[in-house]
């Protein structure tokens, strides 16, 4: 393995495991938008305040227009 097959595996790791958390983030938002969990509960599993999760939840629909 060389050098530089090392950081391709590296950043192809870092990119499943940030696609992971934004595919849990995003569930977690379709599910307080359905109205079958709360927004506290919800930041509480991403660990983030209440807060947070909403204004995550704000940038996160008008970047990717996710008006469900």
């Amino acid at each position: 393995c060389n050098f530089g097959e090392a950081i391709l595996e590296q950043g192809l790791e870092q990119g499943l495991e940030q696609g992971l958390k934004q595919g849990v983030f995003m569930t977690l938002v379709s599910l307080v938008k359905d109205g079958m969990l709360g927004r506290e509960e919800a930041a509480r599993r991403v660990d983030m305040s209440k807060e947070e999760f909403m204004e995550k939840k704000k940038k996160e629909e008008q970047e990717n227009n996710y008006n469900k």
